[in-house]
């Protein structure tokens, strides 16, 4: 059993003290995600976490409902009932009434996460339109902003969700709906600045009226790879032209006059059609990148990176080396293209650049091909490289990320190509406990660590006390990255907690 003293919490008199550094994980942890809180039996007005916009001017409130009653949290009906929701997380769900400026919102999710410098976002809710009669055409925005030098939200991004009975045909299913914020630049208004969710309503006043019925709210944090399925440039069979990535260079040894120029040796193809046997059937998108199997061609990506487009030089990666954190490439690859030899080898490494801008290797990983490595031509297998969590002390703390594909074929054994797709990067994070707070008597906190990882919750009086001496209050199954526990305040005085994680 791995033991990991995370965090320590001190619960005394209406106050939570927590003794360490806080730790991101993926996904951002969305206070009241799912509307569970306060509990009811059947509505609730009350909506812990989030705020409710501002009464306008305009509204009566002597017509029938009070500002405060348009939004709240309901009960799901039990199983069997006409109206229940098929798909909630949870019991409870949010419902929103459709009346102009009705909405809701928080500033503190992910308890303080900021729009980070090469971070990209997606916010993802069920949405569920046509609750009491509501019109089509009726509106609702879902957006992420940042506060103004004013105060004022100031919109990143945002999607209006236009209700029609085609697009929720099922009025006991929530339909996902999502929104996207491209990696963020330093150059960005918003970047470093605090992140808020908003839900509100758009409709217009001749279609006002019904509901929206809204639930599992999720917000993740990820690094996104440019053009990391090789679909730029668009071709109609190959081009070996790679937007985004940079090409090797040319060695002195190598001879273009063999039948090859250099350039060559890479490029995008587009795979071929459903049925073909060469048709790549896990493909992500509609093209994939060959290299030759010849020593040193290969491709790389880093904040330095650049490569011309008809729309003028493509961004440049912004993924930065964090501390607390673990990094893991992963890419699709398929070896024994073009009479490839078994024993040819292609390296997939992670980098940074020192101060000199040379190329510094934290971690690589070669693969190698054999019949029994890649048994199909028709699928790509994955192939991953993961850095150690990165220290506040390392050289590459800070820096920014660099990815490299590379031939490391030996000249023997050279020849053929590889067929490679769908670069991606997954952030790790060290487990880490967050958003202490004490309701009702109860000291709760959030725990986020990888999906899938089991903590055992043990409680003290005594920082000090040998581990054995800790007693166990409750085990944690952490399914999505994050999860809420909760524990009675005793009357023994101050109480310390630590999580550790079972094997």
């Amino acid at each position: 059993m791995r033991e990991y003293s995370l965090y320590r919490w001190i619960a005394s008199a209406g106050s939570v003290l927590a003794t360490a550094a806080s730790v991101c994980a993926q996904p951002l942890f969305v206070p009241n995600g799912s509307f569970e809180s306060p509990g009811t039996s059947f509505v609730e007005t009350r909506i812990d976490g989030w705020q409710k916009t501002a009464r306008p001017v305009g509204y009566d409130e002597s017509g029938g409902f009070g500002w405060d009653q348009l939004t709240g949290v309901f009960r799901n009906p039990e199983p069997g009932e006409p109206d229940r929701i098929g798909n909630l997380d949870g019991v409870q769900a949010l419902y929103l009434f459709a009346v102009p400026a009705a909405g809701l919102f928080q500033d503190a999710v992910g308890a303080g996460a900021t729009f980070g410098i090469g971070k990209s976002y997606h916010l993802t809710a069920g949405m569920l339109g046509g609750g009491g009669g509501m019109a089509p055409g009726a509106s609702i925005e879902m957006s992420l902003y940042y506060r103004g030098a004013d105060g004022g939200q100031v919109v990143v991004a945002a999607t209006n969700v236009v209700h029609d009975p085609s697009r929720f045909p099922n009025p006991k299913q929530l339909v996902d709906v999502g929104l996207r914020v491209p990696t963020v630049r330093s150059t960005d208004a918003w970047s470093g600045r605090p992140m808020g969710i908003r839900f509100l309503s758009t409709v217009d006043p001749g279609r006002a009226g019904g509901y929206w019925e809204i639930d599992h709210v999720r917000l993740v944090e990820g690094i996104e790879i440019p053009n990391g399925s090789f679909e730029s440039p668009v071709t109609a069979f190959v081009d070996n032209r790679v937007d985004s990535w940079q090409k090797t260079p040319r060695p002195s040894w190598y001879e273009e006059a063999g039948g090859f120029t250099w350039d060559q040796l890479s490029g995008v193809f587009r795979n071929t059609e459903p049925g073909q046997d060469d048709h790549l059937e896990n493909a992500d998108g509609d093209q994939a990148f060959y290299l030759f199997a010849v020593p040193s061609v290969g491709v790389y990506l880093d904040e330095t990176s650049t490569h011309e487009t008809a729309e003028g030089a493509a961004a440049a990666f912004a993924g930065r080396f964090e501390a607390g954190r673990s990094y893991e490439l992963t890419l699709g690859v398929q070896g024994g293209g073009g009479g490839m030899k078994e024993g040819a080898t292609l390296e997939l490494g992670v980098y940074y650049r020192d101060e000199e801008g040379a190329r510094q290797w934290i971690a690589t990983t070669v693969v190698t091909h054999t019949a029994a490595t890649f048994p199909s031509r028709q699928r790509l297998t994955d192939f991953r490289v993961r850095t150690a969590p990165v220290r506040s002390t390392d050289a590459w703390a800070g820096r920014g990320i660099g990815l490299q594909v590379l031939s490391t074929v030996s000249s023997e054994l050279a020849g053929g190509y590889w067929n490679l797709d769908h670069a991606r990067m997954e952030v790790h994070g060290e487990p880490g406990l967050r958003s202490p707070r004490i309701v009702d008597g109860r000291l709760g906190f959030v725990l986020q660590s990888d999906p899938g990882l089991v903590f055992e919750v043990l409680r003290a009086n005594d920082v000090v006390a040998p581990v054995g001496e800790w007693t166990t209050v409750g085990s944690i199954t952490n399914d999505t990255g994050w999860v809420e526990f909760s524990d009675p305040i005793g009357s023994e005085g101050r109480q310390f907690y630590r999580v550790r994680q079972h094997p």
